[in-house]
């Protein structure tokens, strides 16, 4: 795929670590074809609401152990809209990026699951983590780029090559 499309980055990101998963070990595809790794987790329980940086700790920790890759979290959200959710993100992603600087991106699940029986993970004004996710997408350890070499998208659509 590289050789046809060479500006496109692979991410690996499993669901958190569990008791019944498979372990991350068995599963990486390794280096030479990943460019990003990450994972896939969240705070079910709005009454037991484990700190972020506890939550996070084995998926990175599990990551580590295999590769040095930049990190995104791939997918994370906090059941809602509860008190206290908006102090988990902000407090939450603080925490996370002191002891973690080499996650560079985080990826919110915002949407609605109660159809299927799952939480509300969406952000709100209602409980503040809308302005706490904002506030988080302003800082500058996220308003960079991941490729340090950007592609022109416009010029791309012109037909030109990058």
């Amino acid at each position: 795929v590289r050789g046809i499309a060479p500006n496109v980055r692979f991410m690996w990101a499993p669901n958190a670590p569990c008791a019944r998963c498979v372990a991350y070990a068995d599963l990486y595809p390794g280096d030479d074809t990943t460019d990003l790794v990450g994972f896939d987790v969240y705070a079910w329980d709005p009454d037991e609401r484990l700190p972020m940086i506890d939550l996070y700790a084995p998926s990175m920790e599990a990551l580590r152990s295999l590769t040095a890759l930049p990190v995104v979290v791939g997918e994370t959200g906090a059941a809602g809209p509860s008190d206290g959710r908006d102090a988990w993100l902000r407090d939450g992603a603080e925490a996370l990026l002191d002891t973690y600087p080499e996650i560079e991106g985080l990826l919110y699940f915002d949407i609605d699951m109660r159809f299927d029986g799952h939480p509300d993970w969406r952000l709100s004004e209602d409980d503040g983590t809308l302005e706490a996710w904002s506030d988080l997408a302003m800082d500058p350890r996220f308003t960079g780029i991941l490729d340090p070499e950007p592609v022109d998208l416009l010029a791309l659509g012109e037909g030109a090559a990058p």
